[in-house]
């Protein structure tokens, strides 16, 4: 309530109130006409002040709230305004209202002044928003609220500036001075005065318009600007703030920076330094980058700097500069942790590639191709093999980061999977290239780097002295060899001797003698050498000892020297020498040479196998007494096994805990717990997420879970190495499929999976089998998701895809490892006439084109990495998705747009792809019926059908006088991220929505549900950094409706229809920025009628909080949380509220009072506001 504290009409030259209290003490003032009719009354008569004219009064400084007051004075200027010429200024409060010369054709501006507790002296001005005159009335109203300083001229507010913490500092004095300085000397003012009031309190009217100023661009701005004053120096402002259409931000200009608002986020930001010198000479990259979303902030690596923004970030240090960093390449790397990830921190900005584009920091490189829904980075040894072997043109992209090669907890390597390679590197061996069908051998049939073979030591190479096509891998303890299309496996070896056929050398003696010789008497000289330098040699038997009676004998020796096969310039010789000795015989005869087997292996003939694939050889007539040797390539190779699966079954978790939720989110803190510190640093949406979407999401099973696992496995990126079908132990390896299930529950997969829905792919079994084997042959090795209905519902499913086949006639096939059989393939049937598939497995499943049950993939290149939730606010503003959840007391009936149109994309079987467009996407995983505690719906809008509006020029364009936008327009802008500019508007005059809006793809819904059960109905909304849940009971059978209308913008509202009266609480919820900076408002008893539904609506930041409600009166409960600067506060605030109010914050980061109110409307005039104050 306003208390008059003086009221000056000027009808004389003695100057008091009414009642003749407050007499002022006045010089040289002379009478003169008034304006008459004034909106302070008749004003007949007025004051003229010039030269040595002036008045002063005492002003008791208790007789004026300092927390909200007003000053009005009516007056005219009379002589042109070259300095500061003092309306009026108060010692007993710190503030003055004063003139200074404008800019032609505004002769002046008008200004008012506070001195606050923080910031010292700050300002409100008027600054050419209007054009003033000469020898013409003004009524100019300066307002202080709690935290508000406004200027209004003739009714309507010119200027807001803003303080966040509201604590005007003490007086010096008690006087207020009319028409000059407190010396009574400067500052004169030259014109004359009809009216002067004080008010402690404010009135009204004059309030309900400052409060309607409270989410003004300026206010954001100036709030920013007091903010930071005390530890950064801007400089002065060099222009008025206005649009800029390139990052759809209103800009306040500085020296030295710019303050920039856009009320989707909330919150003002600030840009400076390096940073800002490379954001404001570039147009095209203010356009990719969009609105700003936090201050100038630490990076991770020490010593840097960054700003965020809605599709990137600006990455600084001294060392790199100012560099950006956009689209999917900033979100993945920022996954990666930014500048202390490998690659460190950006040196230049992306260019375009082939298909893509690519970035180069200072110790790597990230690349993002078309089409694909990750940004990978390759750095040390493996990006310098692959850049000095072909690159993206030879290779194709990455579709990983670069990777532990684990064997059990041990890290033992690395790798990056590209689309036609995988580089493998360890310490010991270097980085090397395999691919094509050597890369599938090594991977798929030997266990990789895992495996016998080792890692790599060469990359593919030619097989020096072959004709043809022929083609090597050499690998720690062996090769791979590839002869147009034959691959050859070579372990290490050794060479063993079998059955030897001689002829009886002694035949020709025996009739003489009788045969007492009998039968060769054999040994062997046995020979080795490597590139002409013998490594082993050897008699056999050893000693002076002999074969006897030997002529056909199984020698069965193997030669104990063992041949590692990786050597491509190595020539093995092999030499057998048989010989026949007559040592010992009655004639006592000499040795005899039988025959000689000489062997050359290399690896052009895969050291034999590729004349011999076995590795058994049969020399035949080696000389003349020699019919035949047997002998033999005798690898050192362990059971080669083919790709197994795990030797356990698919076996449910009742509850995935809090600690492997943090284990498989990057953006949930591992150390939080559920409903305590969780619950309000992530306003509750994380642990709720977790409650209705997580903790039950292996009860059904851990089917997903274990065929990714089993992938991270036969990569190496597990710490359970194949063979697989050895864990046959559930709780030993249980934890491991949990995290690794939940997968399923990250953003990633989600946004793959709605991309896939919204492109058509969920109903085309066709497409699904060419794309996931494509994406196998590249090392996206893929896990296959399968439904009963064409919902999605019906024992939802996944399994491992390992084989495709593709015959010429007849069904295609994808044979499979099902987790729900041990070690056991299935297979998928493909009829890729009728595009249908067919699967049974326990459960069958069939499907077609937009009919049936459901098959879908997701490749590794999705879920090779840790997740993050969908409510990321970076990754949700990135995809511009509204994400809606409902509890598992209320199921969805309907989601429909404003005309009636069903908008729930599972629904529709249109067979047209474009009809998907903007539609509700249901996610349901593979959980199984009842997993899900509640539905999760996500839309992803089109950033702005605008934007193809925008012509090259558009970007450089700004829009000025915003200060005189309508509230329409704003909310238009703030959404948008382009528009048709044409000189009207960009002037700020003409009706911008006449332009854009029947262009805009309308986001409002209508979204209709039915209890099934007694309990609590929770219903969120989310989006970029902002978030409303609204909860109240529900019983069985009990129908309910949430219209939404503009939900993100600023002219959001939020209605909630029932069908009996209830009580609802209502939270709400604002990240104010990138930074981490959080605010959470809760009002619990609001009404909700059958007569009078409840309909909310929240201001940017939520400065202010409007709800219709029906209903009794109710002693409503409200509590602000917040975090700022990493500091938590928590007040709480009681309150009665009837009917239609609004809530403001006011300082809401810190402040102990609210300001309640009654409205007419949402976003209306608000009146009967008070102060309440916490308790």
């Amino acid at each position: 309530m306003e208390t008059n504290v003086l009221s000056y009409s000027f009808q004389s030259t003695t100057l008091a109130n009414s009642n003749g209290s407050m007499v002022a003490a006045a010089t040289n003032l002379l009478q003169v006409a008034g304006p008459g009719n004034s909106r302070l009354g008749d004003r007949s008569q007025a004051l003229r002040f010039g030269v040595g004219s002036w008045a002063s009064v005492t002003v008791s400084p208790g007789s004026v709230n300092p927390q909200q007051f007003c000053v009005r004075v009516l007056f005219k200027v009379t002589a042109s305004v070259s300095g500061r010429q003092n309306l009026i200024e108060s010692t007993a409060l710190p503030f003055a209202v004063f003139l200074e010369p404008g800019q032609a054709p505004n002769p002046f501006n008008i200004v008012a002044a506070i001195q606050d507790t923080t910031v010292g002296w700050a300002y409100a001005s008027t600054v050419n928003r209007l054009t003033l005159a000469l020898n013409q009335w003004y009524l100019v109203d300066v307002i202080y609220d709690l935290d508000t300083l406004a200027v209004l001229v003739d009714g309507t507010v010119l200027a807001v500036t803003a303080f966040p913490n509201g604590n005007i500092a003490g007086g010096s004095g008690d006087r207020l001075f009319i028409g000059t300085w407190v010396d009574g000397v400067r500052y004169q003012f030259l014109g004359d005065m009809a009216g002067l009031e004080l008010y402690s309190g404010i009135p009204m009217a004059l309030e309900a318009l400052l409060d309607a100023r409270r989410t003004s661009p300026e206010w954001f701005l100036t709030l920013k600007y007091n903010a930071i004053r005390p530890q950064l120096n801007m400089g002065g402002r060099t222009a008025d703030f206005y649009y800029d259409a390139a990052s759809r931000c209103v800009v306040q200009p500085f020296e030295h920076g710019q303050i920039m608002f856009n009320s989707l986020v909330g919150a003002a930001f600030d840009i400076y330094g390096a940073i800002y010198e490379l954001y404001k000479n570039d147009a095209n990259l203010r356009y990719a980058l969009g609105p700003i979303v936090s201050d100038e902030i630490n990076g991770a690596q020490p010593g840097s700097r960054k700003n965020y923004f809605e599709k990137g970030a600006i990455y600084w240090s001294a060392g790199t500069g100012a560099q950006p960093v956009t689209g999917q390449l900033y979100l993945d790397y920022e996954v990666l942790g930014e500048g202390r990830s490998a690659i460190g921190l950006p040196i230049r900005k992306a260019e375009f590639i082939r298909d893509g584009v690519q970035q180069t920091f200072q110790s790597g490189k990230m690349y993002a191709k078309d089409g694909l829904s990750n940004a990978f980075e390759v750095h040390g040894d493996i990006l310098a093999k692959f850049e000095a072997t072909g690159g993206i043109e030879r290779w194709g992209y990455p579709v990983s980061h670069e990777s532990d090669v684990r064997q059990g907890n041990s890290v033992i390597g690395k790798f990056s999977s590209f689309e036609n390679c995988t580089i493998y590197w360890s310490p010991a061996t270097g980085a090397h290239v395999v691919y094509g069908d050597i890369r599938e051998t090594y991977r798929n049939q030997l266990q990789g780097p895992l495996g016998q073979l080792g890692f790599p030591i060469s990359s593919e190479e030619d097989i020096p002295g072959v004709e043809g096509p022929a083609r090597y891998n050499t690998f720690e303890n062996g090769c791979i060899t590839w002869f147009n299309g034959e691959i050859h496996i070579c372990y290490p070896f050794k060479i063993a001797l079998g059955s030897l056929d001689t002829k009886e050398e002694d035949r020709d003696w025996a009739p003489i003698v009788g045969d007492l010789d009998g039968q060769n008497d054999i040994y062997a000289q046995l020979k080795i050498s490597t590139n002409g330098r013998t490594v082993f040699e050897r008699k056999i038997p050893e000693g002076t000892t002999h074969y006897p009676s030997a002529n056909r004998f199984d020698m069965n020796y193997t030669i104990p020297y063992r041949i590692v096969p990786n050597d491509p310039n190595a020539q093995l010789k092999f030499e057998t020498v048989i010989w026949e000795t007559d040592s010992g015989n009655i004639f006592g005869g000499g040795n005899t040479q039988l025959g000689t087997l000489s062997k050359n292996l290399s690896i052009s003939n895969a050291w034999g196998l590729r004349e011999s694939r076995d590795g058994l050889f049969s020399a035949g007539a080696i000389g003349p007494w020699v019919n035949d040797l047997r002998w033999s390539i005798k690898p050192e190779q362990l059971p080669n096994a083919p790709r197994d699966f795990f030797g356990v079954s698919n076996t449910a978790t009742p509850t995935v805990d809090s600690h492997e939720y943090a284990e498989a989110f990057s953006d949930v803190d591992p150390d939080f717990e559920i409903g305590l510190d969780l619950g309000f640093i992530d306003n509750g949406l994380k642990a709720l997420y977790y409650e209705l979407f997580v903790k039950g999401a292996a009860s059904k099973g851990n089917c997903f879970g274990m065929s990714l696992e089993a992938i991270y496995a036969q990569k190496g990126n597990s710490r359970l190495g194949a063979p697989l079908k050895r864990f046959t132990n559930w709780n030993s390896v249980e934890n491991d499929f949990n995290v690794k299930h939940i997968y399923q529950c990250g953003a990633d997969q989600i946004y793959w999976f709605v991309g896939q829905f919204l492109s058509g792919r969920t109903h085309d079994p066709v497409s699904v089998f060419n794309q996931s084997w494509d994406c196998f042959n590249r090392g996206m090795d893929p896990v296959i998701s399968l439904a009963q209905n064409y919902d999605f519902t019906g024992a939802p499913h996944c399994i491992l895809p390992i084989e495709w086949r593709r015959p010429a006639t007849g069904n295609w096939e994808i044979r499979c490892f099902d987790p729900n059989f041990q070690n056991f393939i299935q297979t998928i049937y493909i009829d890729p006439a009728a595009n249908t598939f067919r699967y049974s497995a326990g459960n069958t499943y069939t499907g077609g084109a937009w009919n049936g049950g459901r098959l879908h993939y997701t490749p590794f290149s999705v879920l090779n990495h840790r997740t993050r939730t969908p409510m990321s606010d970076l990754f949700s503003l990135f995809k511009g998705a509204l994400l809606v959840f409902v509890g598992d007391a209320a199921t969805t009936v309907s989601l429909t747009d404003e005309s009636g149109k069903d908008i729930n994309g599972v629904n529709d079987t249109s067979g047209q792809i474009k009809s998907l467009k903007n539609k509700f996407v249901s996610y349901k995983g593979t959980y199984g019926s009842g997993a899900f505690q509640g539905e999760l719906f996500l839309r992803q809008m089109e950033s702005s059908s605008v934007r193809r509006l925008l012509p090259a020029v558009a970007s450089e364009q700004v829009l000025t006088k915003v200060a005189t936008f309508s509230r329409k327009d704003l909310s238009i802008l703030s959404k948008h991220a382009s528009l048709a500019l044409n000189a009207p508007l960009s002037q700020g005059i003409g009706t911008i929505g006449s332009v854009v809006n029947p262009l805009i793809t309308s986001r409002n819904f209508t979204h209709n549900f039915i209890g099934n059960k007694n309990g609590n109905l929770a219903y969120y909304l989310k989006q970029p950094f902002m978030g409303l849940q609204l909860s109240s009971a529900i019983s069985t059978g009990e129908i309910g409706k949430i219209n939404t209308r503009d939900f993100g913008t600023i002219d959001n509202r939020v209605l909630l229809e029932t069908q009996r009266n209830k009580q609802v609480m209502l939270e709400a919820y604002n990240q104010l920025g990138a930074k981490g900076d959080v605010l959470r408002v809760s009002v619990t008893g609001i009404a909700a009628t059958t007569n009078a539904p409840l309909e909310v609506h929240l201001e940017p930041g939520l400065r202010q909080i409007d709800f219709m409600a029906g209903g009794d009166p109710v002693e409503a409960k409200i509590t602000v949380e917040s975090i700022s600067n990493g500091q938590k506060r928590q007040t709480a605030f009681s309150s009665r509220i009837e009917g239609p109010s609004r809530i403001i914050l006011t300082d809401a980061m810190n402040s102990d009072q609210i300001k309640i109110g009654k409205i007419d409307s949402l976003m209306g005039g608000l009146h009967d506001a008070r102060i309440i104050r916490n308790h």
